[in-house]
């Protein structure tokens, strides 16, 4: 008998040590795809979710668009992070509960949704005016903007690497038009 009340105690012990494991494996699967700083994912998700997504559409049609963002620089080092949480929550606000929002690093951020081409431009501007709105961060009022590019599958693309290139191309090309245009 005693030593069946030891085996079963190891048995126990073993389910607890197992059941540690579990626990550990899924916190270090959330931070592998998952950005400390915002909270949203990281580059590792936004190959998962592209994948996903991608697969999705060819198997059912469904279109999809992937938008780049980057911020500009003019808030300085000393409001950064405070500035790109904030511009995380505002963009995972914007947009529907299914599309993914991941942060690609430094200030560029990622969406991919399944929204129709025709309505990019338009969900490009809601994001944009969002960005717009002032933050009030240690009492002093931030204001920026952002260049957004966007890419449409299937028509921009079938991969993940075209469409990330072609909304990246997007991106600066407007970037490129703003800075032209302040120019003047």
């Amino acid at each position: 008998i005693g030593a069946l009340l030891e085996n079963k105690l190891k048995i126990e012990e073993l389910a607890k040590a197992n059941s540690k494991l579990h626990d550990n494996e899924e916190v270090l699967m959330h931070m592998a795809r998952c950005d400390a700083l915002t909270g949203l994912g990281n580059r590792l998700m936004l190959e998962e979710e592209l994948a996903r997504v991608l697969l999705h559409a060819e198997r059912t049609g469904q279109p999809g668009t992937v938008l780049m963002i980057d911020l500009n620089d003019t808030y300085g080092h000393e409001c950064g992070d405070l500035v790109l949480q904030q511009t995380a929550k505002r963009l995972r606000a914007a947009v529907c509960q299914s599309d993914t929002v991941v942060r690609l690093g430094g200030d560029e951020f990622v969406i991919v949704t399944e929204l129709a081409p025709n309505d990019a431009k338009e969900m490009c501007d809601t994001l944009r005016c969002e960005i717009q709105r002032p933050l009030v961060l240690a009492d002093r009022e931030i204001r920026m903007g952002a260049s957004i590019g966007y890419a449409c599958f299937p028509l921009d693309g079938v991969t993940s690497t075209e469409l990330l290139a072609c909304a990246d191309r997007a991106m600066y090309s407007e970037k490129r038009s703003l800075r032209s245009g302040d120019a003047e």
